[in-house]
């Protein structure tokens, strides 16, 4: 089995996260370390979404970076924009351009 590389990270809490991290490890079963583990990869992705849908609708990534950036493919993304109810930025430039390379493919 391959090993998995890993990092630590030291950070400070307030008492209340704290004690929810401790409640949790305790109702899971699990020592905080992988509590914190599971709720950092959740914040990351909930992150990464807000991250990528916002960049998105303020024009300061295309449709396939923001894809990207939330970790996701180009579909998942669009389904991601019409829960949050995000118009796409797609104007006649981009539709001509897409024609284009569908016509080119087509021949």
């Amino acid at each position: 089995m391959k090993a998995v590389k890993t990092s630590v990270f030291s950070a400070r809490v307030n008492a209340k996260d704290s004690k929810a991290v401790e409640d949790l490890a305790r109702i899971e079963g699990e020592d905080k370390s992988a509590i914190l583990r599971k709720l950092m990869r959740l914040g990351i992705e909930a992150y990464r979404r807000e991250a990528a849908v916002r960049a998105y609708s303020q024009g300061k990534a295309s449709l396939n970076r923001a894809s990207q950036l939330m970790g996701t493919t180009l579909w998942e993304f669009l389904a991601e924009l019409g829960k949050q109810g995000v118009k796409l930025n797609y104007g006649l430039e981009e539709f001509e351009g897409d024609l284009k390379t569908v016509e080119r493919f087509a021949r």
